[in-house]
């Protein structure tokens, strides 16, 4: 049997599963959240925090692949941003996407995020781009996650009028 016909998998919907006969991967993916964002192409519009997702099993988010991973093995990847623009760096006029954790009555806490900053790099129209995990946060029944744009200086359009920007926000069962 070839390493490919050793893994099985089905998508329906936001959820997958992955089936390993080996044993060898040590998580699931078991939710891809897929978020559509706009700011009407406007620069100065930001996205106010919304929710995204309420936590229905004990879970983390994806980290992206090991160090070294190669090969055949399914990669889990970590959350990433499309912006419906390209958006160059700029240390002045920039936009961050941010994910939360939020828990009941409790503040927002940042669990990942992206700036289109000099340091941040700028975005290629349709190419992903890796959001900066902050932590390793375990996630807990009922936890919610929330999504938010902000934009410094002028701000920087992160979608046309007609072509949103997508965040992917992959969960691992724990």
């Amino acid at each position: 049997m070839s390493d490919m016909e050793k893994w099985t998998g089905s998508a329906v919907g936001s959820n997958t599963q992955i089936t390993d006969p080996q044993g060898t991967i040590n998580s699931v993916v078991t939710d891809y959240i897929p978020v559509p964002l706009t700011d009407g192409g406007t620069a100065a519009t930001a996205v106010a925090e919304h929710v995204v997702h309420t936590v229905i099993h004990r879970c983390k988010l994806g980290q992206g692949p090991a160090p070294g991973q190669t090969g055949l093995t399914p990669v889990l990847e970590g959350p990433k941003v499309v912006t419906g623009v390209a958006v160059t760096a700029s240390g002045t006029d920039n936009f961050t996407v941010t994910i939360n954790r939020r828990r009941a009555g409790g503040a927002a806490v940042p669990v990942a995020s992206f700036q289109s900053n000099v340091a941040g790099g700028s975005t290629v129209l349709w190419v992903p781009r890796d959001l900066a995990i902050i932590g390793d946060f375990q996630f807990e029944i009922g936890d919610v996650l929330t999504v938010a744009v902000a934009k410094t200086g002028s701000g920087v359009a992160i979608a046309s009028a007609t072509v949103g920007a997508r965040l992917t926000i992959p969960l691992e069962k724990n």
